[in-house]
């Protein structure tokens, strides 16, 4: 959990269910129901998608751009792909 805190910044009420999520005591008195539903809150909160903006050679961006259509996915998609695996090769 440490290392996906490290690379997506969360914002104040994110914070506060995981601290929350943390303290045992807190959690061993939730019932079973309400424990389930934080459980996948927070889950959910990690898989949302952002868009960001980046500038980038348009040189660069042709490259990606055929790659792209040579794999027959969308450029953008090859970004994030690229992206995910680079983060997953830092972290392992």
């Amino acid at each position: 959990m440490s290392s996906i805190k490290s690379l997506i910044p969360l914002d104040e009420y994110e914070k506060e269910l995981i601290n929350y999520l943390n303290e045992k005591e807190s959690f061993n008195t939730l019932s079973p129901l309400r424990r389930k539903k934080l459980q996948e809150m927070a889950k959910k909160s990690l898989e949302i998608k952002k868009e960001i903006k980046i500038e980038i050679e348009i040189k660069e961006l042709q490259q990606l751009k055929k790659r792209a259509k040579s794999l027959n996915i969308p450029y953008t998609t090859l970004i994030n792909n690229l992206i995910t695996q680079y983060l997953k090769e830092q972290n392992s």
